[in-house]
Protein backbone atom coordinates (compact mmCIF):
# COMPACT_ATOMS: atom_id res chain seq x y z
CA UNK A 1 0.00 0.00 0.00
CA UNK A 2 1.62 3.48 -1.02
CA UNK A 3 -0.48 5.99 0.37
CA UNK A 4 1.91 8.22 2.31
CA UNK A 5 5.10 8.35 0.23
CA UNK A 6 8.18 10.41 1.09
CA UNK A 7 8.32 13.64 -1.52
CA UNK A 8 10.92 13.96 -4.28
CA UNK A 9 12.04 11.79 -7.44
CA UNK A 10 13.17 8.24 -7.40
CA UNK A 11 16.79 8.29 -9.21
CA UNK A 12 17.60 5.08 -11.38
CA UNK A 13 20.10 3.21 -13.96
CA UNK A 14 19.37 -0.07 -14.82
CA UNK A 15 21.46 -2.81 -15.43
CA UNK A 16 21.42 -6.69 -16.13
CA UNK A 17 22.09 -9.82 -14.08
CA UNK A 18 21.77 -11.88 -16.75
CA UNK A 19 21.84 -11.96 -20.75
CA UNK A 20 18.93 -10.44 -21.43
CA UNK A 21 19.38 -7.65 -24.51
CA UNK A 22 19.10 -4.29 -22.44
CA UNK A 23 19.94 -1.09 -23.39
CA UNK A 24 21.20 1.03 -20.54
CA UNK A 25 19.09 4.62 -19.05
CA UNK A 26 19.61 6.84 -16.42
CA UNK A 27 16.32 7.49 -15.35
CA UNK A 28 14.38 10.07 -12.69
CA UNK A 29 10.17 9.12 -12.04
CA UNK A 30 7.86 9.99 -9.28
CA UNK A 31 6.17 8.14 -6.81
CA UNK A 32 3.75 6.50 -9.59
CA UNK A 33 6.35 5.13 -11.91
CA UNK A 34 6.13 8.33 -14.50
CA UNK A 35 9.32 9.37 -15.85
CA UNK A 36 10.06 13.03 -15.75
CA UNK A 37 13.58 12.29 -16.96
CA UNK A 38 15.25 9.25 -19.12
CA UNK A 39 18.54 9.38 -20.78
CA UNK A 40 20.43 6.49 -22.83
CA UNK A 41 23.65 5.91 -22.47
CA UNK A 42 26.39 3.85 -23.66
CA UNK A 43 27.50 1.88 -20.82
CA UNK A 44 25.52 1.11 -17.92
CA UNK A 45 25.55 3.52 -14.95
CA UNK A 46 25.20 3.21 -11.03
CA UNK A 47 24.88 5.11 -8.32
CA UNK A 48 22.62 7.69 -10.00
CA UNK A 49 20.91 10.10 -7.12
CA UNK A 50 20.49 14.02 -5.75
CA UNK A 51 23.52 15.15 -3.86
CA UNK A 52 22.84 17.47 -0.80
CA UNK A 53 24.05 20.21 -3.09
CA UNK A 54 21.53 19.83 -5.47
CA UNK A 55 23.75 18.25 -8.28
CA UNK A 56 23.07 14.83 -9.97
CA UNK A 57 25.84 12.30 -9.82
CA UNK A 58 26.27 8.88 -11.58
CA UNK A 59 29.17 6.28 -12.04
CA UNK A 60 29.96 5.57 -15.59
CA UNK A 61 33.06 3.92 -17.49
CA UNK A 62 35.39 3.71 -13.61
CA UNK A 63 34.47 7.57 -12.74
CA UNK A 64 31.72 9.66 -11.11
CA UNK A 65 30.27 12.51 -13.19
CA UNK A 66 28.69 15.24 -11.85
CA UNK A 67 25.45 17.32 -13.64
CA UNK A 68 23.42 20.32 -12.81
CA UNK A 69 20.00 20.33 -12.60
CA UNK A 70 19.74 20.74 -16.58
CA UNK A 71 21.89 17.45 -17.47
CA UNK A 72 25.40 19.94 -18.17
CA UNK A 73 28.15 17.55 -17.20
CA UNK A 74 30.41 19.56 -14.45
CA UNK A 75 32.84 18.20 -13.31
CA UNK A 76 34.23 14.25 -12.68
CA UNK A 77 35.63 12.45 -9.44
CA UNK A 78 37.97 9.22 -9.26
CA UNK A 79 40.05 7.46 -6.78
CA UNK A 80 43.47 8.69 -6.21
CA UNK A 81 47.02 7.04 -5.13
CA UNK A 82 46.36 4.34 -7.99
CA UNK A 83 43.05 3.28 -6.97
CA UNK A 84 40.97 1.99 -9.07
CA UNK A 85 37.08 3.64 -8.61
CA UNK A 86 34.15 1.96 -7.25
CA UNK A 87 30.66 2.49 -8.39
CA UNK A 88 29.02 1.95 -5.07
CA UNK A 89 29.20 5.05 -3.61
CA UNK A 90 29.81 8.95 -4.08
CA UNK A 91 29.43 11.54 -1.88
CA UNK A 92 29.72 15.36 -1.80
CA UNK A 93 29.76 17.04 1.49
CA UNK A 94 28.89 20.45 2.70
CA UNK A 95 32.69 21.56 1.95
CA UNK A 96 32.70 20.48 -0.81
CA UNK A 97 34.99 17.45 -0.56
CA UNK A 98 34.06 13.87 -2.30
CA UNK A 99 33.95 10.37 -0.47
CA UNK A 100 34.66 7.68 -2.56
CA UNK A 101 35.37 3.78 -1.86
CA UNK A 102 37.71 1.08 -4.14
CA UNK A 103 37.90 -2.45 -3.62
CA UNK A 104 41.10 -3.53 -3.53
CA UNK A 105 42.44 -6.76 -4.94
CA UNK A 106 45.70 -8.47 -3.37
CA UNK A 107 46.77 -12.03 -3.31
CA UNK A 108 47.03 -13.55 -0.19
CA UNK A 109 48.31 -17.32 0.89
CA UNK A 110 44.94 -18.46 2.41
CA UNK A 111 46.77 -21.48 3.48
CA UNK A 112 48.06 -19.35 6.34
CA UNK A 113 44.73 -18.21 7.52
CA UNK A 114 42.36 -21.35 7.11
CA UNK A 115 42.36 -25.10 6.69
CA UNK A 116 42.36 -25.78 2.85
CA UNK A 117 42.78 -21.80 1.96
CA UNK A 118 44.27 -21.50 -1.68
CA UNK A 119 47.56 -20.09 -1.73
CA UNK A 120 47.07 -18.11 -4.30
CA UNK A 121 43.63 -16.61 -3.63
CA UNK A 122 42.78 -12.92 -4.94
CA UNK A 123 40.94 -11.24 -1.62
CA UNK A 124 39.31 -8.24 -2.26
CA UNK A 125 39.71 -5.83 0.92
CA UNK A 126 37.82 -2.01 0.50
CA UNK A 127 39.63 1.53 0.45
CA UNK A 128 37.65 4.42 1.81
CA UNK A 129 39.35 7.83 0.48
CA UNK A 130 38.31 11.77 0.80
CA UNK A 131 39.27 14.08 -1.66
CA UNK A 132 39.19 17.88 -1.23
CA UNK A 133 38.28 20.62 -3.80
CA UNK A 134 41.13 20.13 -5.96
CA UNK A 135 40.93 16.24 -5.87
CA UNK A 136 43.98 15.53 -3.45
CA UNK A 137 42.97 12.52 -1.23
CA UNK A 138 43.42 14.12 2.01
CA UNK A 139 41.90 11.20 3.68
CA UNK A 140 42.44 7.28 3.38
CA UNK A 141 41.06 3.85 5.26
CA UNK A 142 41.95 0.46 3.89
CA UNK A 143 40.13 -2.34 5.62
CA UNK A 144 43.55 -4.43 5.40
CA UNK A 145 44.46 -2.61 8.36
CA UNK A 146 41.61 -2.88 10.70
CA UNK A 147 39.67 -5.83 9.68
CA UNK A 148 40.58 -9.65 9.84
CA UNK A 149 40.20 -12.16 6.45
CA UNK A 150 38.40 -14.39 8.95
CA UNK A 151 35.43 -11.48 10.09
CA UNK A 152 33.82 -12.43 7.02
CA UNK A 153 30.81 -14.17 8.20
CA UNK A 154 29.10 -15.47 4.87
CA UNK A 155 32.27 -15.88 2.74
CA UNK A 156 34.14 -19.20 1.34
CA UNK A 157 37.67 -18.43 2.51
CA UNK A 158 38.62 -21.60 0.07
CA UNK A 159 37.61 -19.77 -2.90
CA UNK A 160 40.13 -18.60 -5.22
CA UNK A 161 38.42 -15.36 -5.29
CA UNK A 162 37.55 -13.65 -1.71
CA UNK A 163 35.19 -10.74 -1.41
CA UNK A 164 35.57 -9.99 2.29
CA UNK A 165 34.29 -6.94 3.07
CA UNK A 166 32.14 -5.82 -0.10
CA UNK A 167 31.64 -2.33 0.99
CA UNK A 168 28.57 -0.98 0.04
CA UNK A 169 27.61 2.09 1.40
CA UNK A 170 29.35 5.33 3.36
CA UNK A 171 27.35 8.43 5.70
CA UNK A 172 28.56 11.12 7.29
CA UNK A 173 27.54 10.92 10.78
CA UNK A 174 26.39 13.80 13.07
CA UNK A 175 29.88 14.07 14.35
CA UNK A 176 31.94 14.74 11.41
CA UNK A 177 33.03 10.74 11.54
CA UNK A 178 32.02 8.20 8.92
CA UNK A 179 29.91 4.88 8.55
CA UNK A 180 30.01 2.46 6.71
CA UNK A 181 28.04 -0.73 5.58
CA UNK A 182 29.92 -3.55 4.73
CA UNK A 183 27.72 -6.62 3.28
CA UNK A 184 30.36 -9.40 3.33
CA UNK A 185 30.90 -8.76 7.10
CA UNK A 186 27.23 -7.67 7.93
CA UNK A 187 28.43 -5.13 9.76
CA UNK A 188 28.26 -1.05 9.83
CA UNK A 189 31.59 -0.15 11.04
CA UNK A 190 31.90 3.64 12.66
CA UNK A 191 35.29 5.38 11.52
CA UNK A 192 37.09 8.08 13.23
CA UNK A 193 37.72 10.36 10.23
CA UNK A 194 41.23 12.07 11.89
CA UNK A 195 42.99 9.21 12.15
CA UNK A 196 40.98 5.99 10.70
CA UNK A 197 41.04 4.39 13.73
CA UNK A 198 37.66 1.85 14.29
CA UNK A 199 35.76 3.37 16.78
CA UNK A 200 32.77 0.42 16.98
CA UNK A 201 31.36 -2.43 14.96
CA UNK A 202 27.82 -2.92 14.71
CA UNK A 203 26.78 -6.78 13.63
CA UNK A 204 29.10 -9.51 12.09
CA UNK A 205 31.32 -11.75 13.72
CA UNK A 206 32.99 -8.80 15.90
CA UNK A 207 29.76 -7.39 16.96
CA UNK A 208 30.17 -4.98 20.03
CA UNK A 209 26.64 -4.45 20.85
CA UNK A 210 23.99 -5.93 23.03
CA UNK A 211 20.54 -5.44 22.45
CA UNK A 212 18.29 -6.28 25.15
CA UNK A 213 15.22 -8.19 24.76
CA UNK A 214 15.64 -9.19 21.46
CA UNK A 215 14.29 -12.20 20.43
CA UNK A 216 15.98 -12.70 17.11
Amino acid sequence: TSNNPSPGGLYMGNFPFDNTPNTPYLLISDNSGNFSYSRQVNQFAFDFKKQKNGLLTYFINEKYYSEDINHNILDSFRCGNGYRTDQHEFLILDNGHALLMSYDPQIVNMSLIVPNGNPNATVIGLIIQELDVNKNVVFQWRSWDHFAITDADHVNLESDNIDYVHGNAIELDTDGNLLISSRHLSEITKINRSNGNVIWRLGGSQNEFTFFNDTI
